[in-house]
């Protein structure tokens, strides 16, 4: 009996949702279509947005990276020319006589000579 009742009831709610529903259907078909347009231009357009963010940063870091390797070529004739410079002031240095004791190069003191004790 409870059960007759309820698939009648059932039964009844069916077809009152197929009499309402008819319309309904085709409305909600063109909001789902129409809500899956708009997702997928949103998407396509920030993937869009992303590779454009993704080319400049690339750019960007190419240029950075080829004012490093300016600077560091820079800094390396800059180091070259400094060592130069040092190595003809040392130089010019141990040419005087008072300070060629303290600035000449070990192992000038006499290839081969040996010095012998005197007696």
């Amino acid at each position: 009996m409870f059960l007759a009742a309820f698939a009648e009831r059932a039964a009844g709610k069916a077809e009152r949702a197929k009499e309402r529903g008819k319309c309904g259907i085709f409305i909600r078909m063109g909001f789902l279509v129409f809500a899956q347009t708009l997702f997928y231009l949103t998407v396509s357009l920030a993937v869009i947005i992303f590779g454009i963010f993704f080319g400049i940063i690339t750019f960007h870091l190419i240029h950075i990276a080829r004012r490093l390797r300016s600077v560091s070529e820079n800094l390396d004739d800059a180091a070259g020319d400094l060592r130069d410079t040092i190595k003809e002031i040392i130089e010019q240095l141990a040419s005087l006589p008072i300070l060629s004791y303290f600035l000449k190069k070990k192992g000038t003191r006499g290839a081969g000579t040996s010095r012998k004790k005197r007696s």
